[in-house]
């Protein structure tokens, strides 16, 4: 796919919860030096961005060694932590993954 090639941002991570209490995280993103923010992904859920977390970044850390407990609820938490932060490219690794998994 086209824009997997291109540098993309995650600008925010935000979290909500339904009415079964099963939280959902939405992804906003942009591409190179467009201003507009693309909704990457419109609903991620925890295990993906858990994995999303298991990716190294540019300095070979992984958020998910930054949560207290390797458990989802500690991940969950570091995650509300950084959520407006930038997670980077992490996610988008995490996807790339996933899909030469599958090709």
């Amino acid at each position: 796919m086209g824009f997997m090639s291109a540098k993309w941002t995650v600008d925010c991570l935000t979290r909500t919860e339904n009415s079964l209490g099963l939280s959902t995280f939405h992804v906003g993103a942009h591409c190179g030096k467009l201003d507009f923010l693309k909704n990457l992904v419109d609903v991620v859920t925890l295990p993906v961005a858990i994995e999303a977390c298991k990716v190294k970044d540019h300095r070979g850390k992984r958020p998910w060694d930054h949560a207290k407990e390797k458990n989802e609820e500690s991940v969950m938490d570091y995650l509300d932590e950084i959520g407006c932060g930038r997670l980077g490219d992490l996610f988008i690794k995490s996807q790339e993954k996933k899909k030469k998994k599958k090709g």
